[in-house]
């Protein structure tokens, strides 16, 4: 047998998108990639209490081979977009597990991570537990972002991620003991080729990319150099006893496949500029690279290689930051009371805290005042709070306001509750009717139509301006059952069954 052959190739690279789960995979050393993955699994990661979406974590994939001690090979990563959502990719009937990484300076992870094992479907599955739930480590803010794939190579000109620079509310805390940069870094191929002109035997291919997080301020030139890669040989065949042949004019497809890493860097003696107000710019460059180790030469492979990078900034101080710390905020339907929601939510410390205002918006973007709660102002235990809606629309956004004694303030965030319109705030009345239809409790400038629709499915009546006083004429429509169709300025529509009987 020849010596080894290591060719070692950087390859220019063209972004196609990460879904490659339609094409049939060859058999290959790594069993994981033998066949087609078919099965996607989609998680969140978010933070307990305020319900904020933490972009730029990493997920990891491993299958679960059975044994004393059990052995994981992993087989798909990702990083969570700016929603806070990632996507692994496996092979359905499978068990696997998930693990992730994220700035343990700044969280803690209240879920299990790993995750409990469990076996993929075909088609969408979601993560054990809905993903990833972090707890914040006391007196800490830290503020996250991503940046969308690029075709590698990518240079800190072209790509780069912006993060908020925290903001506390409380000025005993300034300025902050230590600032961390948590740098994630995600490679994605959806296809590699590797072909040869003479046959020989591959042993491994390492598929990687090396991606860069430079220093907006610098000196040095980098924060952090994060190199994440995929290895193709068998894993408990480490001296390349068990190669792949590889035969002239038979090339061999890799589809699907990914790989991440993570690592944090702590900011010695940190550049003013990263504290105040604004935010902070950090350059990503990023090169794909490919490991050919073989039999012989007269190899070669191509790619088709993306990556993305994500920072977080970790802020730790010497007193708690925030005037409030949420631990849980919930909005549901009030079972006892109709046509009511009940707002329900608990802090854990409180400092020159002076009133919760309550806000509702019917499209998240408008918001207007419900209502206010006195809070605890000064407070290191357990504090529980409530608040009822007695006149909420069919569909409610809530969010808390927080307002501190010196008139600063920060935003929960926001629950959402969708209601019956028929059990909220719209009913039609007398029913049966004879002659005069009426409209209860809606205002005229919220109705755009109101239709009534006979036993055939036909429109018999229109009305686009309707009078609380005159009402909806039906003295001339034939006896029998009807739906009242109500259409809403806001988009909402409501049905009502009545009895026209004359």
């Amino acid at each position: 047998m020849k010596p080894f052959t290591k060719i070692l190739m950087f390859c220019l690279l063209a972004f196609v998108g990460t879904n490659a789960m339609s094409q049939i995979l060859p058999v290959l050393p790594d069993p994981d990639y033998a066949n087609n993955h078919n099965a996607q699994i989609t998680g969140t990661v978010t933070v307990s209490g305020d319900g904020t979406l933490v972009p730029g974590i990493v997920a990891h994939l491993s299958r679960v081979i059975p044994g004393s001690p059990a052995t994981y090979i992993e087989v798909s990563a990702a990083l969570s977009n700016a929603s806070g959502q990632f996507t692994l990719t496996g092979r359905s009937g499978v068990n696997y597990i998930i693990t992730y990484e994220y700035p343990t300076k700044g969280y803690t992870a209240s879920s299990a991570n790993p995750s409990a094992a469990f076996v993929a479907s075909v088609g969408a599955n979601t993560a054990p537990e809905g993903g990833l739930v972090l707890n914040k480590v006391a007196n800490t803010i830290t503020n996250c972002n991503v940046t969308v794939p690029r075709l590698t190579p990518f240079t800190g000109t072209d790509v780069s991620v912006t993060v908020n620079k925290a903001i506390p509310l409380n000025p005993a805390a300034n300025p902050p003991v230590s600032v961390d940069v948590y740098s994630a870094a995600m490679v994605s191929n959806p296809s590699v080729v590797v072909s040869t002109t003479t046959s020989t035997e591959v042993q491994s291919l390492i598929i990687a990319a090396n991606v860069k997080f430079l220093n907006p301020f610098g000196p040095p030139a980098n924060i952090s150099t994060v190199i994440t890669s995929r290895t193709f040989n068998d894993i408990l065949d480490q001296n390349y006893t068990d190669p792949i042949d590889l035969i002239q004019g038979e090339p061999l497809s890799y589809y699907d496949v990914t790989s991440a890493k993570a690592t944090s860097t702590n900011i010695a003696n940190f550049n003013p500029n990263y504290i105040g107000s604004g935010s902070i710019t950090f350059p990503i460059s990023a090169t794909g690279f490919n490991t050919l180790t073989t039999t012989g030469g007269n190899t070669s492979s191509s790619a088709v290689t993306s990556a993305l990078g994500g920072v977080c900034l970790v802020y730790t101080y010497s007193v708690n930051p925030l005037p409030v710390t949420l631990v849980s905020f919930k909005a549901k339907a009030e079972p006892e009371l109709k046509n009511s929601v009940a707002l329900d939510w608990a802090t854990t410390q409180e400092k020159n805290s002076d009133f919760f205002d309550i806000e509702r918006s019917s499209n998240a973007k408008e918001w207007s005042s419900i209502g206010k709660v006195s809070a605890s102002s000064e407070s290191s235990e357990l504090q529980n709070y409530h608040f009822t809606d007695s006149a909420p629309k069919s569909m409610n956004y809530y969010r808390l306001k927080m307002v501190d004694k010196d008139g600063t303030y920060a935003y929960s965030r926001i629950e959402t509750i969708k209601l019956d319109v028929d059990d909220v705030t719209v009913a039609v009345y007398p029913n049966p009717v004879s002659n005069v239809l009426f409209l209860k409790d809606i205002p005229a400038e919220n109705i755009k139509q109101v239709a009534i629709i006979n036993s055939n499915g036909q429109s018999v009546s229109q009305s686009n301006a309707i009078s609380s006083t005159e009402g909806i004429n039906v003295k001339e429509l034939a006896s029998g059952m009807y739906i009242v169709k109500i259409s809403k300025t806001d988009g909402t529509l409501s049905t009502h069954k009545i009895l026209i009987h004359h």
